[in-house]
């Protein structure tokens, strides 16, 4: 701040001295006007004098242009000097901030190192009190086996040995995916066989033996020629018609009422799966 100062007033002293040689040339310039209107008015002056005196007055035009073009180019390098001074300032000023804000995120990151520490120390503590829980119950263990080997072996315990009480307990783990997975496979099983027991039910005619409880289809081969009925292959019992069997123990009057019976239970059972 201090040299930019010292530059503002040397700039400053640069600029009064110009305008005080400036000012002078005014004066000599107006002092040759008025010469020139005197030589005017006189008509005294030769030639030579008055091209004297056009050369002179050339001249000091172009030391005023000359001292123009120089007042605009102080002018403007004293604007840009003003505007690095407060281009400077601004910059100082983010600098006092970005160092306060440094400060404080220094701080931020010594608290978070503090609370780090005592998450660590938490954590040895609780590793320390379970390492110590299994040491004792390691020990335990090593006590309970020692004293089941013992009496597993005959040995009689040393006096000052209680005997030790043990209570285990059994832990299942169920598959709840697994068992969905068996679930659905049975209910589509159950569902596939109720189907396929209904197609059936409406096209082929079934018969079951009585005695043994063995299924046939209709087929000739088991007819017999003494009575004309089919007769079961291992015990020889007379077949009779799955739907007059399940309507004898539903207590029906017949094959159709029987067997629409039995279709609309499958229906119904097929309907709620």
């Amino acid at each position: 701040m201090d040299q930019n100062n010292c530059c503002m007033l040397q700039i400053d002293a640069e600029v009064s001295s110009l305008k005080e040689k400036l000012d002078i040339m005014k004066e000599s310039h107006h002092s040759l006007l008025e010469r020139s209107a005197k030589s005017h008015e006189e008509m005294t002056f030769s030639t030579v004098e008055r091209q004297r005196l056009n050369a002179e007055r050339n001249l000091m035009s172009k030391k005023l242009a000359l001292q123009d073009q120089k007042n605009a180019y102080v002018a403007a390098q004293h604007m840009e000097m003003l505007t690095l001074i407060i281009e400077n300032q601004r910059l100082a000023a983010t600098h006092v901030d970005l160092r306060q804000e440094l400060a404080a995120a220094q701080h931020e990151v010594q608290i978070m190192h503090t609370q780090i520490g005592a998450v660590k120390d938490r954590r040895e503590q609780q590793m320390r009190s379970h390492m110590d829980k299994i040491a004792k119950t390691a020990k335990g263990a090593k006590i309970y086996s020692a004293v089941v080997a013992a009496i597993a072996d005959g040995h009689p315990l040393k006096e000052g040995e209680e005997k030790v009480k043990m209570h285990t307990h059994s832990y299942c783990c169920l598959d709840y995916a697994q068992i969905y997975d068996v679930v659905r496979y049975r209910l589509h099983r159950m569902k596939k066989k109720l189907k396929d027991e209904l197609d059936n039910k409406n096209t082929v005619q079934e018969y079951i033996c009585p005695n043994c409880g063995k299924r046939y289809t209709a087929s000739l081969q088991l007819i017999s020629m003494e009575d004309e009925f089919f007769h079961c292959e291992s015990c020889n019992g007379e077949l009779v018609a799955e739907s007059d069997k399940l309507a004898a123990q539903e207590g029906g009057d017949g094959d159709d009422n029987a067997r629409r019976r039995r279709c609309e239970k499958l229906k119904d059972m097929l309907q709620n799966f």
